[in-house]
């Protein structure tokens, strides 16, 4: 038996980019069967699945009207924003938590409540600091995923093996050498690996940030067509979020494998 069919076996990575593809073009070959026909005699109507090419003459049409390259650029710019500041208060909060029992004691209950507290519950405080422009859908962004960064480097920290702590300690190394010396670069790679999730989840909640008094965006492009009950456009949008979402995961895992590869 291959090891693909085995648990946890090993698969090349021909094989895999081939299954990968595979799946995807079989989606295709279903998706235009089921859509095919005039739209009023199709399997499924219009409205709950356009045909692909329907989607693609929605890009056009978006194209045309020079909505799309801009909303793209303020989605991702947006999360951008969001990434970096998440990064900016999540990752060293999570390293002092994790060297540090006392901090996280006193921290962790606040931050495994808040994770569990869903980003739109904080919309309306949002607003009523940071008012309905620019600043409030960044802020919704860190919101999404500043508690997830900061266990996540947390827990990176913490499972850096305690031999390499000894050894320092051994060898006289003050808390601060430990911290830049042993526990953060045995603890890089799964901080990047946090750094992914979060920008994945950042752009599951793009369409949330962007539905409040915006006037760009992808997720303001949705809302608009769906008031307009254009599902080819709304259909549209999501799919660029998704290929925009797997592109920048894809650079950030790229990123990795070159930088942090131990």
């Amino acid at each position: 038996m291959h090891q693909a069919f085995t648990v946890r076996g090993k698969i090349e990575p021909r094989l895999d980019a081939m299954l990968g593809l595979g799946a995807i073009a079989l989606v295709l070959i279903v998706w235009v069967c089921i859509t095919l026909g005039p739209p009023d005699h199709r399997m499924i109507p219009p409205v709950f699945l356009p045909a692909p090419r329907d989607i693609l003459d929605g890009v056009q049409d978006l194209v045309k009207a020079g909505q799309l390259p801009g909303s793209i650029w303020i989605s991702v710019w947006r999360i951008v924003q969001g990434l970096f500041f998440t990064i900016l208060v999540g990752v060293p909060l999570g390293i002092l938590m994790g060297s540090y029992p006392f901090l996280d004691s006193a921290l962790r209950k606040f931050l495994d409540g808040g994770k569990s507290v869903p980003p739109t519950a904080f919309v309306g405080l949002i607003i009523l600091w940071f008012g309905i422009e620019e600043r409030s859908k960044v802020v919704f962004l860190f919101l999404g995923a500043i508690f997830y960064m900061t266990l996540m480097t947390k827990n990176a920290i913490q499972n850096v093996r305690d031999d390499y702590v000894n050894v320092a300690v051994d060898l006289g190394a003050s808390n601060w050498q430990i911290i830049q010396g042993v526990l953060l670069p045995g603890a890089l790679p799964q901080i990047w690996d946090a750094i992914i999730v979060c920008n994945g989840l950042m752009w599951t909640y793009i369409v949330l940030a962007e539905w409040v008094n915006a006037q760009s965006g992808l997720g303001y492009m949705i809302s608009i067509a769906s008031r307009l009950s254009r599902s080819d456009e709304v259909y549209a949008g999501i799919i660029l979020i998704a290929l925009i979402s797997a592109l920048t995961d894809w650079m950030l895992r790229a990123v990795r494998k070159r930088f942090f590869n131990w």
